[in-house]
Order: structure tokens, then C-alpha cells, then sequence
């Protein structure tokens, strides 16, 4: 049973040899060279037998077509850096202008998904990651992706129009990567069909119309959909509306191991369900296509760019960070940097005396990894310095928790040794009191806990 026949008939739910399987992730140096991200994604399927390829192009290619601008970052673990969006407020909602998949950012990732299928060949089904018209949105408003959501809520007369020129793009987009050889698309809805940003109401009145739109647009020839829903709380109903395949979430989110079962046994075709119906595979009328929900696969990562998360993470694999473990910061003077964090924040050093950093535990971490502050003695000695104006530095800053009965008397103690206490308001987060402090090198310091 060669990859595409495994895979059209876990689809159908027939007898396998062995489940499919498939795994991506981004490589955000080739995402910019149609040819490099061609070869890397062949390799890597090559590499380990994956049955199916998830198409990662770069997370920003939909946004660039709108406005957006993106600088690489030349390495293949960094994640592009946002210089310019094109949306500051709900006004600017009406001016976004249409696009095509004409434009440079789009064509890239056809004429890549082109280069991958004629490699690969027939056998090994490629998908292209289609973002949902919201989720392009997201990347539209600068890192704040939750705006786009409160812009729709507050002004839909103005946003709704803009997300119905973005998925006229999709669209485009998505019938030229079919052509280019695609099986179908992998729809990313990513965070935004989730309880936490959108009630399940919302998301029908304004956002499910759209979707349906794009992937009731698909050629026959997309046999092969998939619906990539991520974030805790999920709206499981979409895919029994949606013309898609299969169904991927991230399990490790709330609900993610649950409600899944639930969705799955309501899909038509499933116990419980529906009409049965076949895999979709390339049939020539669009009745025999496979209605919505032919089948689910449990993603363990994360789409790119949904809110809340990471933001260009691939989904697919693994999410293996878990929390922060380090900090390393240089330090000209030892003994004066550790009397700021050892002897007034009351960090436990945890380090031999032989090893030249020294660890500070800032408390424990999962699997028995404490959080670190590490001041690393600079190469300059005592006679080097850094550079004094903020905007010259590399880090802006680091923050601590503590518990609400001990804020205060932090605050008193970094008054006491004669530092210049800076108060704050946090941006993000409510019901908590923020105080900043400098250390001894002059990188600030920000104090959060929960107010009393």
C-alpha cells in the first residue's frame, strides 16, 4: 500500500497497513527561496517517510500580499521580523486594497508547492496551507492578533468587507496550488474558532460563511481538505459543516483530548452521525465529494500566527516548550550583580563555586527544572560597560513574579538600598501592580503581582 493509497483509505475509514503520517514545521531561512523550501520539504519527507506533506510556506506570505512587510531572518530557527502592517485602527479596515495570488509572496509558495509535488510525484499528497480570511487578518494589525477580533466586534460594517477581499485572494490562491498539484488545502483557522476569543454565535454569524466560501470554492480535484482548528475551547461543530476531510487540532490544548470524540461521533459517516460517504478522492462530480468531517487528525503543535500562542509556530509536531528555564545576562561586576539578585530579590544560587557564571534559581519549573537568572562574567572585565540609552540595548527588559504578600515589601526593600522605583501598568495583564528597578549593568527589571 503505497502513501496515497493509505491515505485515501483511512479516509474512507477502510483497513490500512498502518495509520498515515505526516509532521512540518518551519524553516524560516528556505521559506524565502522557492527552491530551498522546495528541497528542504522533499528531504524531509524523504528523510523519514512521511505519507502526506502539510506545505509550510512562510506564515507572513498572505499578509505581504495585503500591505504587510516582513524581514527574513537568515536562519532557520529565527522567525521573520514584522517592519510595517497595514492596519492601525478600524478605519483603515475599508482601504484594504484587494489582491490576487499573482502577487510575489502568493506566487512563491505555488511555484514551491510546484517544485515539491513534481518531485515527489503522484504518490505522496501535498497540501497547501491555506490561512482562513481571519487568520490573515491577524497578521494584518501588527502583534496584537487579538484586534483584528475586537475591530470586528466593534466596527463589522468596516472589517467584514476587507475579510470578504481576503478570501476572494484565498480563493485564487487556493485553485492556483491545485493546479500546481496540490490534493487540496490545509485551512487554518487557527485560534479564532475557539470560546476564548469568539462565542460559537460569533464565529457563525461572521466567520463560518467565509470559510465555507473558500473551501466551496476548492476544484474538484482537492480530494484531499483538511481543517486545522487549534487553542482550547474549540467550535468541533465546524467541521461537520465545512466541505473538508479531515480534521486537525492541537491535542495538548483544553478540551483538546476530549471534545474531539465527541465532534468525531456526531461527523457524518461516524457512529451517530450522518450520511456515509466515500474519501473524496478525484471524483468527477462535485455531489460524490466527501461531505464534511471524512475523518480527524490530532495535531500536537500549533498553526502559525494564532493568537495567544506561538506565533509562527508549525502545527504538526511536538510543542516542546514548556516554559522559560534561563536568563543570561553579562555582568561586568560579579559581586555587585549578585547583591542586586541573590541578596535584595533573594534568588538561591545554585551553582559550584568553580563554574565563572553563577545560576540563580528563580523558582521550579515542570520536570525539575528550576527558572534562571545567569550572569555570565563579560569578557571586558570591570572596565567595559554597556550602552546607556534603552533603545541601544538588546534586552528591554525582564520581569519577576511574586506572590501578593511580598510585593510590597520588595518594593521597600529596592527603595531602602537606593534605587530610583519606577511605577507601571501593565499593558496586557489586569488585577495585577507593576514596579520597575534597574540592576547593576542597567538592564530594568519589572516587578509584577497580583493586586491586593
Amino acid at each position: 500500500m503505497n502513501s496515497r493509497a493509505r491515505v485515501e483509505a483511512a479516509l474512507k475509514g477502510a483497513p490500512v497497513d498502518r495509520p498515515p503520517a505526516g509532521a512540518w514545521g518551519h524553516t524560516y531561512r528556505e521559506e524565502w527561496s522557492p527552491e530551498q523550501l522546495a528541497r528542504v520539504t522533499v528531504e524531509r519527507q524523504r528523510r523519514y517517510g512521511w505519507d502526506y506533506v502539510k506545505f509550510q510556506p512562510r506564515a507572513s506570505c498572505f499578509a505581504e500580499a495585503f500591505g504587510a512587510r516582513f524581514q527574513g531572518s537568515n536562519h532557520s530557527l529565527r522567525s521573520p521580523k514584522e517592519l510595517e502592517h497595514p492596519i492601525h485602527g478600524h478605519p483603515d479596515w475599508p482601504r484594504l486594497p484587494g489582491a490576487d495570488a499573482s502577487a510575489p509572496s502568493l506566487a512563491e509558495q505555488v511555484e514551491a508547492l510546484r517544485l515539491t509535488v513534481a518531485q515527489l510525484g503522484p504518490e505522496v499528497p501535498v497540501l497547501q496551507t491555506v490561512f482562513s480570511p481571519i487568520t490573515v487578518a491577524g497578521y494584518l494589525v501588527g502583534r496584537d492578533k487579538r484586534r483584528a477580533v475586537r475591530d470586528l466586534r466593534k466596527h463589522p460594517d468596516e472589517v467584514l468587507p476587507a475579510l470578504d477581499r481576503i478570501a476572494t485572494t484565498l480563493i485564487d490562491f487556493s485553485r492556483r496550488s491545485v493546479e500546481a498539484g496540490a490534493a487540496g488545502i490545509f485551512y487554518a483557522v487557527s485560534g479564532y474558532a475557539s470560546e476564548d476569543l469568539l462565542s460559537a454565535e460569533e464565529y457563525d454569524r461572521w466567520l463560518a460563511p467565509l470559510d465555507q466560501r473558500v473551501l466551496e470554492s476548492l476544484p474538484e480535484d482537492a480530494w484531499f481538505n483538511v481543517l486545522h482548528l487549534c487553542r482550547g475551547h474549540l467550535h468541533f461543530e465546524l467541521a461537520r459543516r465545512l466541505p473538508v476531510q479531515a480534521v486537525s487540532w492541537a491535542v495538548q490544548d483544553p478540551g483538546g483530548d476530549g471534545r474531539p470524540r465527541a465532534a468525531h461521533d456526531a461527523l457524518p459517516g461516524n457512529p451517530g452521525g450522518g450520511h456515509p460517504r466515500g474519501a473524496g478522492g478525484a471524483q468527477g462530480d462535485r455531489g460524490d465529494r466527501a461531505p464534511a468531517g471524512a475523518g480527524l487528525l490530532g495535531s500536537t503543535g500549533r498553526a502559525a500566527g494564532q493568537p495567544g500562542g506561538d506565533d509562527e509556530g508549525g502545527g504538526g509536531v511536538t510543542r516542546t516548550v514548556t516554559g522559560l528555564a534561563e536568563i543570561v545576562l553579562w555582568t561586568h561586576d560579579m559581586e555587585r550583580s549578585l547583591a542586586f539578585y541573590r541578596d535584595l530579590f533573594g534568588l538561591e544560587l545554585i551553582s559550584p563555586p568553580e563554574v565563572p557564571a553563577r545560576f540563580l534559581s528563580t523558582g521550579e519549573l515542570s520536570g525539575g527544572v528550576p527558572g534562571m537568572i545567569v550572569l555570565s562574567p563579560h569578557p571586558d572585565g570591570a572596565g567595559g560597560g554597556f550602552p546607556t540609552a534603552k533603545r541601544e540595548r538588546v534586552l528591554h527588559h525582564l520581569a519577576f513574579k511574586v506572590a501578593p504578600d511580598r510585593y510590597q515589601e520588595l518594593r521597600g526593600r529596592c527603595e531602602a538600598a537606593g534605587l530610583e522605583v519606577r511605577g507601571g501598568i501593565h499593558p496586557v495583564l489586569k488585577g495585577v501592580r507593576t514596579f520597575y528597578v534597574d540592576d547593576p549593568e542597567g538592564n530594568e527589571v519589572e516587578v509584577i503581582g497580583p493586586d491586593v
